[in-house]
């Protein structure tokens, strides 16, 4: 009976572990052609210096988890577009809304493999 206490005990620690260090809030927001005002799908929005990032719907919508409660930048990159930095301040969930400029020469994020 106490060796299975044992078993029990630090496992329900790790899950409520896990769940608090989980916690923060949510921000959403939406991503747009600043020339266009079009949507743009597949922006990658990360957090700069964190694990957490999305990627935008159809619509351009996004939603990122797990924010920390502190100040944070946001980071949103796409090819053939300037990378695009927004600061939220601790207190801030959005909604977000930033358009990102074309920069048709920016090749240096393109990787081009071959094989024989």
């Amino acid at each position: 009976m106490q060796s299975r206490w044992c078993l029990i005990v630090p496992l329900l620690l790790a899950v409520l572990a896990g769940t608090v260090g989980a916690q923060g809030r949510t921000v959403t927001g939406t991503v747009t052609d600043s020339s266009t005002g079009a949507s743009l799908a597949g922006v990658t929005v990360s957090v700069l210096g964190g694990l957490q990032s999305a990627q935008t719907r159809d619509n351009g919508g996004f939603v990122l988890a797990g924010i920390p409660d502190q100040d944070v930048t946001l980071v949103f990159r796409l090819i053939g577009y300037k990378r695009g930095e927004i600061r939220i301040g601790a207190g801030e969930s959005g909604p977000v809304t930033i358009g990102l400029t074309r920069d048709p020469f920016k090749l240096e994020e393109v990787v081009v493999t071959g094989q024989a």
